[in-house]
């Protein structure tokens, strides 16, 4: 998936929108170089934005030098 989704931008934007309203425990959340949630909650994602299935993060995912590391590789 992130092999397709480096080679079609669409794809890309999509598969971080879904990372980012899926992901909340902060350890996945930070492999994948998404912020903490702003609720703070460690368990689970808020369902509102489950249940929409959007992110309210910009759809481009972050840069490895914006993260201080590499980008996820699959």
């Amino acid at each position: 998936m992130l092999d397709d989704a480096e080679k079609h931008p669409k794809h890309k934007a999509e598969l971080w929108k879904l990372l980012d309203s899926f992901l909340a425990r902060p350890d996945d959340r930070a492999l994948f170089g998404l912020e903490p949630l702003a609720d703070g909650k460690d368990g689970s994602a808020k369902p509102e934005k489950v249940a929409r299935g959007i992110a309210e993060q910009p759809a481009e995912p972050p840069t490895p030098a914006a993260t201080g590391g590499e980008e996820p590789t699959a």
